[in-house]
């Protein structure tokens, strides 16, 4: 028989991963949105999109997350599946800035994507077969 602590943990848990859960699907919504964006050139709606998830989905003000490093960053964010959004929102961020014309600050996004993804990583490390976002490691071809 279960307890009553244990019938609350259970219960707990199940509420922890819905909201993981929908919080993924949000996340994956923005990501698709800002995708998008930038495939279509619209790379100041792609930052703005990518301003607005971060305010949100991950309730991160986009000054915090420019002024942590990447470490402190994922450890605010807490679940390597935030994280791998995180990297996810970062690289699609260094690709709207380097549609602008801006090399530098795009490169410093797509490294800190990589960052992000070792620290996922780090906290949750890949199965056989599973891999924890190849994506953001570097930027996509033209």
């Amino acid at each position: 028989m279960i307890s009553t602590y244990g019938f609350a943990c259970l219960t707990f848990a199940m509420y922890r991963q819905d909201y993981l859960m929908r919080l993924i699907q949000q996340l994956a919504e923005f990501l698709a949105r800002i995708a998008g964006f930038n495939r279509k050139g619209e790379h100041d709606k792609a930052l703005a999109a990518a301003r607005q998830a971060w305010d949100e989905l991950l309730d991160a003000p986009r000054d915090v997350i420019a002024a942590a490093d990447s470490a402190t960053l994922a450890a605010m964010l807490r679940e390597p599946a935030k994280i791998r959004a995180a990297a996810e929102l970062c690289h699609e961020e260094g690709r709207a800035l380097e549609g602008k014309g801006d090399p530098v600050h795009a490169q410093l996004r797509y490294r800190r994507a990589l960052e992000l993804v070792l620290e996922a990583r780090a906290r949750d490390p890949p199965r056989r077969g599973r891999c924890s976002g190849p994506r953001a490691v570097a930027p996509r071809p033209r």
